[in-house]
């Protein structure tokens, strides 16, 4: 997604979601991010900080799991975004992966979707990779991970997260 993204524009600001209510660790999602963006000039990898996709604007992502049957309202986050975010950063163009499994993030992005136009910026939707007629995703790979599949597993991360999952779950 980083790679094609980096392609359309001359900077590409990547925020890594900083809360730690994920399977790893802020401190670690954001150096593999960052390792693995660092063959990219025009890629700048930054915290998200406390207003994106934050508790404090978007609670409801850090319980996706049980409300999957549910409308969520993420509208705060993306107001955020507009307002101060987007201005401050001078960004003209908001990437998003397509969510074709997780309802809460697929409804985030029909959210930015209709309101970013409306701002003057351009919502670009790229279709996630898939491997064998199924999405690359990080709950695919955690997973795979519990049956240390790693053959499965390097065909859909990068290097870098391969070595890490390795060096830190190989055993």
């Amino acid at each position: 997604l980083i790679e094609e993204c980096a392609k359309k524009c001359d900077r590409l600001i990547v925020f890594v979601v900083q809360e730690d209510k994920s399977f790893f660790p802020f401190s670690e999602r954001y150096k593999l991010v960052k390792d693995g963006c660092s063959d990219l000039e025009n890629v700048y990898v930054i915290e998200s900080g406390k207003f994106i996709i934050s508790s404090l604007t978007f609670e409801d992502y850090f319980n996706k799991k049980s409300l999957q049957d549910r409308v969520i309202d993420c509208s705060d986050d993306v107001i955020l975004f507009i307002n101060e975010t987007a201005p401050s950063l001078n960004i003209k163009i908001r990437f998003v992966g397509s969510e074709p499994n997780d309802k809460v993030t697929n409804q985030y992005n029909r959210t930015l979707e209709r309101m970013l136009p409306s701002y003057g910026i351009d919502f670009q939707e790229i279709p996630r990779k898939e491997t064998n007629g199924e999405v690359i995703s990080a709950s695919r790979v955690r997973d795979l991970l519990k049956g240390h599949d790693w053959e499965t597993i390097s065909k859909l991360v990068p290097d870098v997260t391969l070595k890490y999952l390795k060096e830190k779950y190989g055993n």
